[in-house]
């Protein structure tokens, strides 16, 4: 009896430190984080997939989500492991998300806060959560603008907790924007310490948010967000002869909180044919490009907008001037290089 005891509590305590070492484990590989790419991983093949035909309280409480679906383990399996640990990590992360949306946006609809039924299935494998000003893509990875991309942006994707959370950023003009992000759930029973609850936080918390592409008229503008107030700025449209009008006074867009949509304040755009301050998309040889320019006091000033300092700026341009007195081009053999 003695040594069945003693085998007893061998086998109790070693499967303490294995379990406990296990978890370190685990919690170690879930702070991993991946090198940056300029294409997306892929932990698992996603054949036989289906997208989750979203419920309304799914589509209300969390409407970033995109839940794609894969019931490939069997019942013995199911039966044996019990209690599905990914599975109910996702429904922490959902509810936490729910939580932050109502913070955010003030959504009052929902009085009874405290009770959020699970929203995420048995059987979800891709989990993608798409950030403000974007919209899901064809992948499971992928998250478009919602006015589109611009020349010059591209992607980016992260992984993070060892191929557990994949992070899709957009860049554009330099700046990089979490666009959205996927958790993939290999099987149900998987640990949920796998994934990191800290990740979702942060990429919610201290997001950029993406600017907002607005055209009026020929104008192309651009609202820049700050806290709750956005700066307009003006950004040409590349079409030659395509005439521009300036605002009479700067505008400002303010965020109403309750639908985060921008409510922009008085605005008024000269007519075309206004004075003469009204803005040209002109070809400048000096520069051999077009820019915006304007017309004051005979003077041909190109303007344009500094990544730097983040203004506007103004330059007079001499070669464009003397064309605009001369009223003909000089000759080819004037013009310098652009250096």
């Amino acid at each position: 009896m003695k040594a069945l005891g003693f085998l007893v509590c061998f086998i109790l305590i070693a499967f303490l430190i294995y379990n406990a070492i296990r978890h370190f484990l685990i919690s170690q590989k879930s702070k991993l984080i991946g090198l940056i790419r300029r294409y997306p991983l892929l932990p698992f093949p996603q054949d036989g997939f289906r997208v989750l035909e979203a419920s309304d309280k799914l589509k209300t409480l969390v409407p970033q989500a995109k839940i794609q679906v894969c019931q490939n383990y069997t019942k013995r399996q199911e039966c044996w492991n019990g209690k599905k640990q990914a599975i109910d990590k996702m429904n922490e992360m959902m509810r936490w998300i729910v939580k932050w949306n109502r913070k955010h946006l003030e959504d009052h609809r929902h009085p009874d806060e405290d009770k959020i039924e699970d929203l995420v299935p048995n059987d979800a494998r891709l989990i993608s959560i798409k950030m403000e000003g974007f919209k899901h893509g064809e992948m499971c990875h992928e998250f478009e603008p919602n006015d589109g991309t611009v020349d010059g942006s591209y992607y980016t994707w992260q992984m993070f907790g060892d191929n557990r959370i994949q992070v899709t950023s957009y860049i554009e003009d330099g700046i990089s924007y979490v666009a959205g992000f996927c958790v993939y759930v290999d099987c149900p029973w998987t640990s949920g310490n796998y994934f990191r609850l800290k990740v979702i936080k942060d990429l919610f918390e201290n997001k950029k948010s993406l600017p907002i592409r607005v055209r009026t008229r020929n104008t192309a503008r651009v609202i820049v967000r700050d806290e709750n107030r956005v700066n307009v700025q003006k950004k040409a449209v590349p079409v030659h002869g395509i005439r521009v009008g300036i605002p009479d006074q700067e505008t400002t867009y303010v965020f109403n909180k309750r639908n985060s949509s921008p409510t922009p304040s008085d605005v008024s755009l000269p007519e075309e044919g206004g004075p003469s301050n009204d803005i040209l998309i002109k070809w400048c040889p000096k520069l051999r490009r077009n820019i915006m320019s304007k017309i004051d006091d005979n003077v041909v000033i190109h303007e344009e907008w500094d990544q730097k300092t983040q203004k506007m700026k103004n330059v007079e341009c001499q070669l464009c001037t003397d064309v605009l007195l001369n009223e003909e081009p000089p000759a080819y053999s004037s013009i310098s290089p652009r250096s």
